[in-house]
């Protein structure tokens, strides 16, 4: 079905601000420095009929929205990383220029326990009905006549016992991560921005911000 023109536009504007991550390999203690790309954005809609002071005024709006969510993205970056030291934001692993090894920081994942629940209350219930389905069926079915609900009932508990057992054991060694990169004598990295940049190398660069608009079919 062909979009009905209806005259608005949608200016987004897309940005990036140069940060650095350093941090000494925890296996062979070379000096890395790596390039962190920050990324920010923001949208304004307008109507072709507008003046072109309203137009300038939404995009000059759209560009300073962007730089401020940038900034706001950098902040919460060198927060987390330097000060909380939480490193679950960075979701490429990162391994060393030297000997390739993979920092252990930079392989984990935030775990939240409030996601975690239904999942814990999900297979407790599915492993509890399994369970009491297998040990009384006998008592109230014909065994010949329902083979296969054992059948099936076994095997989905099975399932879902080996599925517990591969959760545990992935977060036991996420756990053993954390553990690892808690202890005081290990390498954590520094985020490096316009905060700190300074104080590390010297002067901060950050990358222009470019708006494009596109037609919306917005009433």
């Amino acid at each position: 079905m062909p979009m009905i023109p209806t005259g608005f536009k949608i200016y987004q504007v897309a940005g990036s601000g140069n940060a650095f991550l350093v941090f000494d390999c925890e296996k062979c203690k070379e000096r890395n420095i790596k390039n962190y790309t920050v990324y920010g954005g923001a949208s304004v809609t307008y109507h072709a009929f507008n003046s072109s002071d309203r137009k300038e005024n939404l995009q000059e709006s759209a560009r300073a929205a962007a730089k401020a969510n940038i900034e706001r993205n950098d902040q919460d970056n060198y927060e987390k990383i330097n000060i909380l030291h939480d490193y679950s934001g960075i979701t490429n692993q990162i391994a060393c220029k030297k000997c390739g090894q993979i920092q252990t920081w930079s392989t984990l994942k935030k775990w939240s326990k409030h996601k975690l629940f239904p999942l814990w209350a999900i297979c407790f219930g599915l492993l509890s009905f399994f369970f009491a389905l297998s040990i009384l069926m006998p008592f109230f079915v014909d065994i010949t006549l329902n083979l296969r609900y054992f059948i099936v009932s076994f095997i989905n508990l099975a399932l879902l016992v080996v599925l517990l057992v591969i959760w545990l054991r992935y977060r036991a060694k996420q756990k053993k991560k954390v553990a690892e990169i808690s202890n005081p004598s290990y390498p954590v990295p520094i985020y490096v921005n316009a905060q700190n940049y300074e104080a590390v190398f010297g002067s901060f660069k950050r990358t222009g911000i470019e708006g494009t608009e596109e037609y919306s079919n917005r009433a």
